[in-house]
This record gives C-alpha cells, sequence and structure tokens, in this order.
C-alpha cells in the first residue's frame, strides 16, 4: 500500500502522512518497542512434538508400534477408519511478539512453503482461520502467485475456516465485537475470492461461551471445531463415545430457561499427550462412533518450514500403514470432514448426543486449575480496551451516517484503520490481556494513535449533524490513566464553557454527568431547551470530592432528560461564587467523626436467618416474607445525618467495619426495604509449582471463603444534593495510598422505584498473592447455590454449583464456580420475586453461589507464574515501582420480578455499551430556526415510539471499507413474557432512520441500490435460518446490508 494521506471529508486538510506497507501497520509500534523476547515458554502438547522434533517422534512411533506378541503384523481388522488430516498453523495477532514480529518471523514463511508444498503435491491440503496475516502476504506477493493461490482456493485444498480477522476470544468480549471481527475477515474473503466460510474453528480459545454458538448459527456456520477443551469434559465426552456432538445451550428468559435454536455440530480437538505416544491413536478415535475421525496437526505457527511438515505426516501415516491396515490416513480440510461425516450419519440414521451448557470455565493443564483468572487480569488495560471498542461503535455508526448522506464521502483509509484496530483488539491473547507487557503497550499505543486520527473526524461529523452550529467542536475521549475513570475537564474563567452531549443509545438519560478540576467560582450553567429554541438556566447538585490522591476536583450532576439519538447543549460560566444562585445545590458533607456519634443501628434479622439450616427453603418461604415485614417497621421518612436522599429512596448506613459497610435502602415507590452490605476481600494466591500456580490466566486459590483485605477506614463523607445524593468513602491500605469508593444515589424519575446505585471505586494498589474482590451481600436474598451471569453482554446464562477439581492442597470450591462477567450477575429468591443485580463496566470473574452474595474479582497481583506460555509473572508495576491501580464502576439495583429485572438489565446494558459522547465547543455562530428544531423533535419521536414498538433496544452500523454498503445490526429484546419479537419491515425502519439524521444534515437520503437482511456475517438467507430466527423468544440480532 502506498503512503496514506489522512484528513477530513474533504482532503483540504491534510493531517501526519502515515507510511505503511499496509493497513494493519498502520499503528506500527516504535522500534524501541522490538526487542528481542523470550519464546513460548508452555511445555509442547503432542502435535507441538510431532511437528518440532520429527525424528524423536519417528522413532518413539515406531518403537511404540512394535509387533504386540502373539498377533499378526498385517492383521486385517473389521470397520477401519478413515483419518482425515487437517493441517493447519495457529497464527496470533500478537502474544510473545508483536503483530509485525510474528508475521516477519512466522506468518510469511508459512505461506510461502505451504503454497509452494501445495503445488508440489495435489494431495496436500491446508487450513487457514484467520486473515490478518494472509491478507498481508497475499497484498505482497505478484500477481503469478496471486493465480496460485486463487487456483488452490478454487481446487479446496487451501481452504478458510472461522474467517474472522483474528481468533477473538470468546469470554472477554461483547457480542457485537465478535461479530465484527468475523464480518472484517469474511468480507475479505468474499470480495477477494469470492468464498464464503461456514465451518469455524479456533485453535486457542479459553474456553467457550453459549453466545459465541448462537452468534455462528446466525452466520450461517455449519459445525464449530475446538482447538481446546476442558480436560475433565474430554475425557467424559471421549469414554461416552461422544466426541462429535450437538451444542444447543439453554438460556435464561423473563419466563425461565428457554432453548437456543442453534443446532451447530461441534467437535472436539483432542490435546494429544505425549504419554503412549500411538496408543493416544486408539484413545482418540474411541470417541467416536463414525468412521470418518479428524485429527487435527498444527499449533502455533506451525509450518515455518512447511516441507519438513508435510514430509512429517506423511512418514507418520506411512509407519502406522506397516503395521496396520486398520487406518486409512489421508489430507482434508473441515469443510470435506463436515461433508463426509455428515453424510455418514444421514447413511446410518445416526443421532447425535445434545449437550445444552456452555464451556467456561476451562480446565487444563494442571489438575483444578481453572481458566479464569484472565477474565479479571490487567484491569486497567481491559478498562481502556473496551473503551475503545465503544467509541468504534460510534465512530463507525456516525461514519456511516455520513455514507447514508453523502455519496463524495472519503475517509476510506481511516475507516479501515478503525475496523482493523478494533478487530485486532479483540484478539484472544489481547482483549484478555494475557500479552506480555511490552506487546500489550505497544497495543495501547496504537489505540491512541488511532484516536487521535479518528478525534478530528467525529468531531467534524458531529458538527455537521449538531443542529447548533459552533466555531470548533473537540471530540473528548478517554485516555490511558490509572488516576481517573472519567476524564476530567477543565472549566475557563472570562468566557463561557460549551458542551454537546450526544446520547447514543436508545434509552432515554434522566442525568448528565460533568467531572471538572476544582474551580473556586460558583458556575452558572444553562442549558438548551428545544422547546423556547434557547439556553436556559438550569438546577444542578455541585459534589466537592477528591481521588486517592487527595486532588480535589468536582462533579456536576444536572438532572436534564436527554432523549435516545440526541444532543444535549449546555453552557458553564464562571460567577463570582459572592453572588447568591438557588439554582446551584451544594452537597452537604457530614464527615466521619459526627458519623461516630450517631446512634448504632443493625439490620435485622441477620442473626435469626444465620442460624436456619437444614430446612427446605421451598415450604418455609414464609420465613422470608415475614423479616420483610418485620424490617419495613423501621421506615426512614426525612432526612438524617447518616442517610443520603435521591427523590423516593433513602440509602442509610447503619454500621461499619473493617472493609465493609452495611446499608438500608428504602424504596417508597415499591414499600420496599433492602438489606446489604459492601465489602472488600481477597483470595491468596495458590502458588504451589508442583500443582500449576495462580496466574495471568489462572485464577487458583487455597481459601474456600474469601479473607477480609484489611484496610483503614479514614473517613465517610455524606454529600446530599437535590437531585443526586453520595457517600465519599475513603480507605487507606498498607502498601500503597488511599482507595476511595463513591457510592452514587439518583432521583429515578423513569421508573415507579429506586434506579442503579453507582460505585465508582478507585482501588488502592493491591498487596502480592492478592485475588481482590468487591462483594454485595444481600440479608434478604437465598439463591441455594443458584445465580445467572451474561454471555457476552446479550445472552442470560443459569449457573449452579459445581463439584469441580478439588484436592487437598487446593480444596476451594471457587475457582470451578467462578465465570466470564461482561455487563451483569445477578442472583434471586426462590419465588423470584426478589432480584439482585450487580452490573460492571468491563470483563470481570464473578460468582455467587453462596446465599444472597455477588462477589466480582476486581484485581489481581501475583508473584508466580502459571506456566502457560507468558513467562512474565503477574506483578505489574508503574514507573515508579508501585503496584499499577484500577478504576471500576459497578451498578447495584434490586428489582421485584423476573420482568422488571430483565427490562433493567437491557437498559443498564445498552446505556453501557452506548456511553454518552462528550465534545467541547467553542463560540455559538448560531441556532436552528423553531421550525427546524420543532421537526428533529418530532421525527425523534416517531422514530423512537418505532423502535420500542418493534421491541428494538440497540441499533449498530457499520460501513464497508470502501463505502459501497452498510450493514445495520438491529439488536431484539423481550420484556414481556407474553409477547413474541415482533417482525420487522426493515424498509421502513431504515427509511424512517435515514430522513431522521438526513434532516439534522440538512440534506437527502442516498438511493439505494438494495436492501435485504442478510445473516450477521452479510451472506445469503435461507428459508431454514429464517425459520430458526423466529424461533427466539427473549434476545435476537438481526441484520440488513444496504447498498448503494
Amino acid at each position: 500500500m502506498k503512503s496514506l494521506n489522512i484528513g477530513n471529508g474533504d482532503n483540504d486538510q491534510n493531517k501526519e502522512v502515515i507510511k505503511s506497507n499496509n493497513i494493519f501497520n498502520l499503528l506500527k509500534p516504535k522500534e524501541s518497542d522490538k526487542n528481542q523476547i523470550q519464546q513460548k515458554a508452555v511445555t509442547p502438547n503432542y502435535i507441538s512434538r510431532l511437528l518440532k522434533e520429527p525424528t524423536t517422534i519417528s522413532n518413539l512411533l515406531q518403537k511404540t508400534l512394535e509387533k504386540p506378541e502373539g498377533k499378526s503384523q498385517n492383521s486385517k481388522i473389521k470397520d477401519g477408519k478413515i483419518i482425515h488430516v487437517i493441517a493447519h498453523s495457529h497464527q496470533d495477532a500478537g502474544w510473545l511478539k508483536t503483530p509485525d514480529e510474528n508475521y516477519d518471523d512466522y506468518a510469511k514463511n508459512i505461506f510461502t512453503t505451504v503454497i509452494q508444498e501445495l503445488i508440489k503435491d495435489s494431495s496436500r491440503k491446508f487450513n487457514q482461520a484467520e486473515i490478518i496475516f494472509f491478507k498481508r502476504y497475499y497484498e505482497e506477493v505478484g500477481e503469478l502467485q496471486k493465480l496460485e493461490i486463487k487456483q488452490l482456493i478454487s481446487e479446496g485444498r487451501l481452504s478458510f475456516v472461522h474467517g474472522g480477522y483474528v481468533s477473538s476470544d470468546e469470554a472477554c468480549t461483547l457480542y457485537y465485537d465478535m461479530i465484527e471481527n468475523i464480518v472484517l475477515g469474511q468480507n475479505y474473503l468474499r470480495d477477494t475470492f469470492d468464498v464464503e466460510v461456514d465451518i469455524a474453528f479456533h485453535g486457542d480459545q479459553f474456553g467457550r461461551t453459549a453466545m459465541t454458538n448462537k452468534l455462528l448459527q446466525q452466520m450461517g456456520f455449519k459445525a464449530y471445531f475446538a482447538g481446546r477443551f476442558s480436560d475433565d469434559k474430554r475425557n467424559q465426552l471421549r469414554q461416552n463415545n461422544n466426541s462429535l456432538f450437538i451444542w444447543k445451550p439453554t438460556m435464561e428468559g423473563i419466563e425461565g430457561p428457554y432453548p437456543s435454536s442453534s443446532y451447530i455440530e461441534t467437535l472436539v480437538r483432542d490435546n494429544l499427550q505425549e504419554d503412549g505416544t500411538i496408543k493416544c491413536i486408539e484413545e482418540y478415535i474411541q470417541g467416536f462412533n463414525q468412521q470418518n475421525i479428524y485429527m487435527p496437526f498444527g499449533d502455533d505457527f506451525a509450518f515455518v518450514n512447511a516441507r519438513d511438515v508435510f514430509q512429517f505426516i506423511e512418514n507418520f501415516n506411512s509407519t502406522v500403514n506397516k503395521y496396520t491396515d486398520k487406518y486409512q490416513f489421508k489430507y482434508s480440510t473441515f469443510k470435506d470432514y463436515h461433508e463426509q461425516v455428515t453424510m455418514e450419519l444421514k447413511d446410518q440414521g445416526t443421532k447425535l448426543s445434545v449437550y445444552k451448557g456452555d464451556f467456561v470455565p476451562m480446565t487444563e493443564q494442571h489438575l483444578g486449575s481453572y481458566w479464569n483468572g484472565y477474565y479479571t487480569s490487567r484491569p486497567t488495560y481491559k478498562e481502556l480496551m473496551k473503551t475503545y471498542t465503544l467509541l468504534s461503535y460510534f465512530i463507525t455508526t456516525f461514519l456511516s451516517y455520513d455514507v447514508m448522506t453523502n455519496s463524495e464521502y472519503q475517509q476510506h483509509i481511516l475507516n479501515e484503520a478503525i475496523q482493523v484496530e478494533w478487530s485486532v483488539l479483540t484478539h484472544h491473547d489481547f482483549i484478555t490481556a494475557v500479552s506480555m507487557r511490552r506487546i500489550m503497550d505497544g497495543q495501547i499505543n496504537d489505540l491512541h494513535t488511532v484516536m487521535e486520527y479518528s478525534a478530528p473526524l467525529i468531531s467534524e461529523s458531529i458538527k455537521s449533524i449538531s443542529s447548533l452550529k459552533f466555531e470548533q467542536l473537540n471530540y473528548i475521549y478517554h485516555k490511558y490513566t490509572t488516576d481517573s475513570i472519567t476524564p476530567i475537564l477543565e472549566l475557563y474563567e472570562g468566557h463561557t464553557n460549551y458542551f454537546v452531549i450526544y446520547n447514543p443509545s436508545l434509552i432515554e438519560l434522566n442525568f448528565v454527568s460533568f467531572r471538572f478540576k476544582r474551580f473556586n467560582k460558583n458556575a452558572n450553567v444553562e442549558a438548551y431547551s428545544p422547546d423556547l429554541n434557547k439556553f436556559v438556566k438550569v438546577q444542578y447538585d455541585q459534589h466537592q470530592l477528591s481521588d486517592f490522591k487527595s486532588q480535589e476536583f468536582i462533579e456536576i450532576q444536572i438532572s436534564q432528560t436527554l432523549k435516545p439519538l440526541t444532543f444535549g447543549y449546555f453552557s458553564f460560566t464562571l460567577i463570582d461564587n459572592k453572588l447568591k444562585d438557588s439554582s446551584i445545590s451544594l452537597s452537604q458533607t457530614i464527615t466521619f467523626e459526627q458519623f461516630d456519634q450517631f446512634p448504632k443501628e443493625t439490620i435485622q434479622n441477620v442473626g435469626q436467618l444465620s442460624q436456619i439450616e437444614n430446612i427446605d427453603y421451598q415450604e418455609n418461604e414464609i420465613i422470608f416474607a415475614d423479616k420483610g415485614e418485620e424490617v419495613e417497621t423501621d421506615k426512614i421518612v426525612k432526612a438524617q445525618q447518616n442517610v443520603i436522599i435521591a427523590g423516593q429512596c433513602s440509602l442509610k448506613l447503619v454500621e461499619k467495619g473493617s472493609s465493609s459497610l452495611k446499608f438500608v435502602l428504602e424504596d417508597l415507590g415499591q414499600n420496599k426495604i433492602s438489606n446489604f452490605e459492601l465489602a472488600i476481600k481477597f483470595y491468596h494466591s495458590f502458588t504451589n509449582r508442583n500443582f500449576g500456580q495462580d496466574g495471568l490466566y489462572i485464577f487458583k486459590t487455597t481459601d474456600s471463603e474469601p479473607q477480609v483485605y484489611y484496610l483503614e477506614l479514614v473517613s465517610i463523607d455524606f454529600l446530599q444534593g437535590n437531585k443526586s445524593s453520595y457517600f465519599q468513602i475513603r480507605y487507606r491500605s498498607f502498601l500503597d495510598g488511599d482507595m476511595v469508593i463513591l457510592l452514587k444515589l439518583f432521583d429515578s424519575k423513569s421508573d415507579n422505584s429506586c434506579g442503579d446505585i453507582e460505585f465508582d471505586v478507585q482501588s488502592m494498589g493491591i498487596e502480592p498473592e492478592r485475588n481482590v474482590i468487591i462483594q454485595w451481600k444481600s440479608f434478604d436474598i437465598r439463591n441455594k447455590k443458584i445465580f445467572y451471569t451474561d454471555s457476552n453482554g446479550l445472552e442470560i446464562m443459569k449457573r449452579t454449583l459445581k463439584k469441580g477439581v478439588v484436592a487437598a492442597e487446593f480444596p476451594s470450591l471457587v475457582p470451578a464456580n467462578t465465570y466470564p462477567v461482561d455487563t451483569v450477575i445477578f442472583i434471586e429468591d426462590s419465588k423470584k420475586d426478589l432480584q439482585m443485580l450487580v452490573f460492571n463496566d468491563r470483563s470481570q470473574a464473578g460468582t455467587a453461589f453462596r446465599d444472597g452474595t455477588i462477589e466480582l474479582i476486581y484485581d489481581r497481583r501475583t508473584n508466580s507464574n502459571d506456566w502457560l506460555g507468558n513467562p512474565e509473572d503477574y506483578n505489574d508495576v508503574d514507573k515508579e515501582g508501585k503496584p499499577l491501580r484500577s478504576n471500576n464502576k459497578y451498578w447495584l439495583r434490586f428489582t421485584n420480578s423476573r420482568q422488571d429485572a430483565f427490562k433493567a438489565i437491557h437498559e443498564r446494558t445498552m446505556k453501557n455499551i452506548n456511553p454518552i459522547q462528550y465534545f467541547s465547543a467553542t463560540e455559538l455562530i448560531s441556532l436552528p430556526t423553531e421550525n427546524q428544531i420543532q421537526a428533529i423533535v418530532q421525527q425523534n419521536q416517531e422514530l423512537i415510539i418505532h423502535l420500542k414498538q418493534l421491541n428494538i433496544i440497540d441499533i449498530k452500523l457499520v460501513t464497508d471499507v470502501k463505502f459501497q454498503e452498510i450493514m445495520v445490526y438491529l439488536t431484539q429484546g423481550n420484556i414481556s413474557a407474553t409477547q413474541r419479537l415482533e417482525k420487522i419491515n426493515f424498509r421502513q425502519l431504515y427509511t424512517k432512520y435515514c430522513e431522521y439524521f438526513a434532516l439534522q444534515l440538512q440534506s437527502k437520503c442516498r438511493n439505494l441500490k438494495t436492501i435485504q437482511q442478510t445473516k450477521l456475517n452479510g451472506s445469503q438467507l435461507d428459508r431454514g435460518y429464517l425459520n430458526e430466527l423466529e424461533l427466539y423468544s427473549s434476545a435476537r440480532i438481526l441484520a440488513f446490508k444496504v447498498t448503494f
């Protein structure tokens, strides 16, 4: 690729020229980052050794296959097996090396030598999964080599499987991230080679989620071949001849469990261990009842010298056939194998067994080592990467608005860079943050580079669509820092400070929050009123706060309704603080010392509940009902010094302890009281190397119960505002500085109940050998070892207590019952009439099998290494040698029915994955005419009503890299137990949607060539696919392709 000029839409103000060989290198790491690093340190599995040590293995093979005593060497064995040899190479985008290093050192040689060997021998075949390096290679080679590659593809000997741009993670990604990654790769294959991929393979996943199954099915995949599998599950499947089975996960809805309509045939690849060597062939095939069996030959960056590997495979096959004619080996592809085994199953009339769960957490390599530590590891990296993916949603959607109305749009290169970096981010070694530190830091620098180039583009896009015209807009986005999870803004004296806010979600917002550097004057705050078509003074709450460094800042909460897909406009002018201003509600502060003087209260019935043992809760639910009535006698009716109030809700602090606080939440709207505790605790890291240690990948502990994380309670401030009130709680750690927790209570205007309680947790640097959790305990719920977690941010999975793998050295059941939580985890009582939900802002490990208790691991630190490939200990420190901090946000919600719970889940999830976007603005140039603004308001109302009628809770748009088509993704969510998801007339919806934004752009919608519903990957629909979609009752994603 030539040098790239990245500028604005008119190309009249070119930015810095970025020189690159291809789009992936737009964000090329600095040379100083390219140090030589230690190679993969994991103990090679059987396949690895086959490929890396062919001579040794061949000798071992021959020795193992020596003629058994008393048996003929050439005896004919009945019902021989056809073994499909699947040659493949898993190519990490990053991990121990940078993407550039992996391409130069490995991938380029893999493609060169594989293609040479395929041309030499027409019987050979090769399977390619990831597109990132293949695309780069194809663009670099000459025309003759391109023709050779196309010929191999047309013959089916170079076969693509999965087709994602990278191999994404399945636990830490949101559902839309996985879609985007696969679509980007498959679009390239479709456009370049006219190839449709319908077989999925992931050679290195760390567990598989139910949502992955559903997404793959909705993309038209027919089968999913797994590269990794839990040791215990693999062995059980093999013993029961179920290595080939149907995966049909059961999801959780309002009414309870419902089956997924995904019938993806899932095949288990064995991790063929060296023990027993060729005996493993017998062990491996015993898991299959079929004559056709597949055996993968490949590993990380295998086939660097393809001649040696193909020759070894052929020698291997030949050697086996010298001793038995029981096996017929042949080169095959995943697609070939699937076709033949499907035909065999039909001919035999065989019905495969069905599995209805998912495959997290995975346990592999060491006894009792569960791969769930990576759900949380390096939380600061995870927060930044998730922020970038959410920005990518927003940016690609707004680019699509321009494409919908402007046929001359030219930002091709930047659009491709955003999508490429977005996909690379989903890679299972990036989004999980298990790559080496220098690789992670290089990726973070890449993200900043993309954002620096994207910010002016999105600012111009917003400027053009905004009804109020400003001289200049500047995009405010979160940059990498351990100081604050929210960008801290600054107000300047002497002029009006304008801020433009955009709500990209389909959820109405009731508050707009600003966090400013400390200022010593009052602020006059005005908001633009569409009804009056002018700025009017607004009331706001002003909270004086300080961070963990005791640096002061101000948080302003404005109770202002912000409709879906609309802008909010605010002006701030600093004024003399001596002037009285009734619009300002300065929060009143009560100190920690004053709290000590309050009468001590306790949460009622806690003691009685703890004494209830050995009873059937189903027959004794009246105990909970009585308990609720007793608590309600102690109603809070007015503000007190140990309570904060917002609207119809009050939150009273009733007890404080070391690292724990107990509260009573009163909801006057629901006439309900909830008792809960917030605590900071930890699990010790397991550091016995003989049994596999705690580390980046693995969460392993000796503790059956979490331990108290001893912190010194320094202060508690009660900040009472008009519409929002805070607790500011400051702890001091023994290792590194303060921990600050802000509990925020808001006046929930839209619901007749308390809304979400927000927890802004600025963590201390944690001590070594700690897995630190934040724990919420309800004293009103007995969930009887059952809890629920989201699956990649959309579906809900029911979790029940598993026995797990335990031993005397590690007796804890916690790791086996710790799951990925991307957006929400909740518990409920057995009647399903009381739920406690906790939402988080990034992927974390969580569990809730103890009665009334939800816990999330929010940070980890250990001096040990789990010896799973990354040679670095998980002991990240900053430039000063201090442990890295993390800042996390959580939201706590109590509901009184399944329907209310799922409504809360949809709303909070969509708010969090479509966060408010902030822009600072200079001089206001003009307001819209009254007719213009009223027309926009009217169309917005009509559009939102239409979307609600269709059960649509989210819309994502992404244009192809050449701006010739737009994929529109509609997420439908059902919160009614009696209704089904509505059918959609997409042409009508698209017209309303496009006209709304065209009106704001003062433009017209472009003429369309086609508009059609597709599978999620953009491929054509079939009747069976549509029938499957009709079965979804809780949530589904629909895709439509618009071409111009």
